[in-house]
C-alpha cells in the first residue's frame, strides 16, 4: 500500500517539477529584421509538423485521435 501511495504522489507532484524551458535568441530562434509594420493587422502562417492539424493537411489524411 506504501508503495502504491507514494507512486500516486509522485505522479502528482511530477506536473509540479517541471520547469518552462529557456530560450536564447540567436540558438533557439532568430528574431525577423526588415519586415514592415502594417496598418492593420495581418495573420501570418505557421506550419509545424507536431501540430496535427497541420499534419494531417501536410500527409493529406485526416487526423484521428
Amino acid at each position: 500500500m506504501r508503495k502504491v501511495l507514494s507512486a500516486f504522489f509522485l505522479m502528482l507532484a511530477m506536473p509540479l517539477s517541471v520547469m518552462a524551458a529557456t530560450f536564447s535568441e540567436g540558438t533557439h530562434y532568430n528574431v525577423l529584421s526588415g519586415l514592415q509594420k502594417s496598418e492593420k493587422p495581418e495573420v501570418r502562417e505557421v506550419f509545424s509538423v507536431y501540430c496535427p492539424a497541420c499534419l494531417s493537411d501536410f500527409l493529406g489524411a485526416t487526423y484521428v485521435m
